[in-house]
């Protein structure tokens, strides 16, 4: 069994039967795209799923095998900047390295003004998603410091 087949099971075990079934990576991104999509419809977000998704998925980007990548690329990233269910959310979830490095294929879908927009809607959410996490770092470290016993 393939490292991203076998990968993939490990990560998604409800999804054993599809991923194993799979013709090719391709399809296993189809399998996944629709489990991510069907986890934005439920409420509570299922984060789990959704952090495990997208760490596969720059997982398969930076994978040696060139078909892994593709089809990660054109299987899953490719859609996400014109998906109105799944964009809005993808700052706090894809670091800015696997971002920028995908600046091709965005280009595939966006162009021009509405290429930029999207890049910048990306840079403004996650400065924001950032911002929260410093934010909450910062309080984190604020009350762990008043914890703290005093030295006497």
């Amino acid at each position: 069994m393939s490292l991203w087949r076998r990968t993939a099971i490990e990560r998604f075990p409800q999804l054993h039967r599809a991923i194993a079934d799979a013709e090719s990576a391709g399809w296993v991104w189809y399998v996944l795209r629709h489990a991510l999509e069907d986890a934005y419809r439920q409420k509570p977000l299922d984060e789990k799923l959704v952090a495990d998704v997208y760490e596969y998925a720059s997982w398969c980007l930076h994978h040696r095998s060139m078909e892994v990548r593709t089809a990660v690329v054109l299987w899953f990233y490719e859609g996400l900047c014109v998906d109105d269910l799944l964009r809005p959310d993808m700052a706090r979830w894809m670091s800015q390295s696997d971002f920028d490095l995908l600046a091709f294929a965005w280009t595939y879908v966006l162009t021009g003004e509405n290429l930029r927009a999207f890049q910048q809607e990306f840079a403004a959410r996650k400065a924001e998603v950032e911002g929260v996490a410093s934010r909450h770092q910062q309080g984190l470290v604020k009350r762990l410091n008043k914890a703290k016993p005093s030295a006497a």
